[in-house]
């Protein structure tokens, strides 16, 4: 999922709206998962109103105003189910096979409105945006970027099991036992690596740059060959979904 977040002002540098485009691009695994986000700040869920979602699944609750129900803090569902939204026409995968039709990435534009000079510039940043993904439609699994908090509905009785290693008593959450995170934001669209190509194999300097925790190799994921090995990499017929 590649975005852009744009923080609307007024002439009080206070926010009016925030606006968020998304653009699902590929999908990868046999499951059917869902994308949000939380807003990990102290904007109330009293003064917001959701407009763009698209659910067509019917395991997410919503709230009047379009936030998620039962939540302590702003929780926004973008989509429920990437393989109906996004659908692959050889039945399994979209856009990570060289040997298959390529499919046009899906934009969503989700706006956030809030109350007209109540929360200044300053108040909200990209720090404050904590994306996760809902595993195969249980709403209780959820994959964070790493250290970044699980919603309130996310069981958290799986963390530490299997190869995960969170640890809510000191905040570490979403890494393997390897220190590599479940989940990964960069600064710039990037080319996913083939179905079944770890991400270690595509981006030679990911295990060092991941395991050191971002510490070395900052620049991992931009198109050098020092960085990328081009055959375990997906090159769409068009790049215009990446500038």
């Amino acid at each position: 999922i590649d975005f852009r977040i744009n923080k609307v002002t007024n002439a009080q540098n206070n926010i009016v709206e925030l606006k968020f485009n998304f653009l699902l691009k590929a999908i990868g695994s046999g499951i059917s998962n869902g994308f949000g986000f939380q807003i990990n700040n102290e904007i109330s869920k009293e003064d917001i109103t959701v407009q763009g979602i698209e659910l067509v699944a019917d395991y997410i609750y919503l709230e009047a105003n379009g936030l998620e129900s039962n939540q302590e803090k702003p929780v926004v569902i973008v989509f429920d189910d990437a393989n109906k939204i996004m659908e692959s026409p050889t039945g399994f995968g979209v856009n990570v096979e060289l040997d298959k039709p390529y499919v046009e990435p899906v934009e969503f534009e989700i706006t956030i409105s809030l109350p007209e000079n109540k929360y200044s510039s300053t108040q909200f940043s990209s720090d404050d945006f904590n994306p996760f993904i809902i595993i195969n439609k249980q709403r209780s699994k959820e994959v964070h970027l790493s250290n970044f908090p699980p919603t309130s509905l996310a069981d958290k009785s799986i963390f530490g099991t299997s190869d995960d290693n969170s640890n809510e008593g000191v905040d570490n959450y979403y890494k393997s036992k390897d220190n590599l995170p479940w989940a990964i934001l960069v600064p710039m669209g990037i080319k996913q690596p083939l179905e079944g190509v770890q991400i270690t194999s595509a981006y030679l300097n990911f295990y060092e740059w991941a395991s050191s925790e971002g510490n070395y190799f900052t620049d991992w994921f931009r198109n050098n060959p020092t960085n990328i090995d081009e055959t375990k990499v997906y090159n769409p017929p068009s790049e215009e979904f990446n500038k």
